[in-house]
């Protein structure tokens, strides 16, 4: 762990007056597995086709009562029973996964895990307890940076070209943004937006907006889509043929023919075009970049 604080649902680990201490244990990056074919008789060297991550990323680290001023007595120091008790319901409230947010040592940059405590064990010294040994298991095999957010603003009908940068550490992934469609005022009948990723061969998403909603938010890594009410919409809402869309029969086929933003490593140029006397102002593109640093 990088720091001696951290934020998990709602709290941070030093409002509880503790602070983060690391074990002597070795922290472990994820190791990689060869996915490749058996070998037989007649093929003494396998057929090798990719490679992938073996797990998810665990942290392990022990907390503490805060002793930065340097004068808690040895009483002080230990923790009773309500305080494990206090502990124990926050750190164990999240059942699926949640952010960790680890601010770095000047507080500005942080790293980011999403997942859950899965290890909370006594730290002994005698039979009485003087600190607490956890375990988060994340759900990715590294870390994520804050959010990244980029701006585009819209033109009616003119094409807006710009770029987003991907600087994440993992080259083999692409990044799934979430998108954010604002307009003026509400859309109108038949808005169009088509947003083209030039580095990803000229890929696209076309929508059309759903009108009477003044925004939507499409989060490409979940595939959905939501209007400023919260209201989830179906591709049929955005434009894709509506019998298609509604028969379980063709549903697969035309799901994953809509092309997803997504963003390749490095810079990522984009063209946007509204359709004509559009409504749409803003376009915003959000991200984290995958760290993949670990625990330190």
């Amino acid at each position: 762990m990088v720091g001696n604080d951290f934020y998990y649902d709602g709290h941070w680990l030093s409002e509880y007056d503790m602070k983060v201490y690391d074990p002597d244990d070795t922290q472990q990056f994820v190791s990689r597995e060869i996915d490749k074919a058996d070998i037989t008789s007649l093929r003494p060297v396998p057929n090798h086709y990719s490679a992938r991550y073996s797990d998810v990323l665990t942290l392990s680290f022990l907390i503490i009562k805060d002793d930065d001023n340097e004068t808690l007595t040895q009483a002080e120091s230990k923790m009773d029973g309500e305080e494990v008790n206090y502990l124990r319901a926050w750190l164990e409230s999240a059942k699926t996964p949640t952010e960790l947010k680890c601010p770095n040592e000047d507080d500005v940059v942080s790293t980011n895990y999403f997942g859950v405590f899965t290890n909370i064990q006594p730290f002994l010294i005698g039979n009485e307890c003087f600190g607490l040994y956890l375990t988060f298991t994340c759900n990715a095999p590294y870390g994520f940076s804050d959010v990244y957010s980029k701006t585009f603003s819209m033109q009616g009908d003119v094409p807006v070209n710009n770029s987003f940068a991907n600087y994440s550490s993992e080259y083999n992934e692409y990044l799934k943004p979430i998108i954010t469609i604002n307009s003026s005022d509400v859309f109108g009948e038949n808005e169009t937006l088509r947003i083209q990723n030039d580095s990803d061969e000229g890929k696209y998403m076309y929508i059309v907006m759903p009108s009477g909603a003044s925004s939507i938010t499409i989060d490409c890594q979940k595939k959905n889509i939501t209007d400023n009410n919260g209201e989830l919409l179906s591709l049929g809402d955005i434009g894709l043929s509506l019998p298609i869309s509604s028969d379980y029969n063709f549903i697969s086929t035309e799901m994953y023919s809509f092309y997803w933003l997504r963003l390749l490593p490095n810079t990522n140029k984009l063209t946007f075009v509204c359709s004509e006397n559009s409504t749409i102002r803003t376009v915003t593109i959000s991200a984290r970049y995958i760290l993949k640093s670990g625990g330190f």
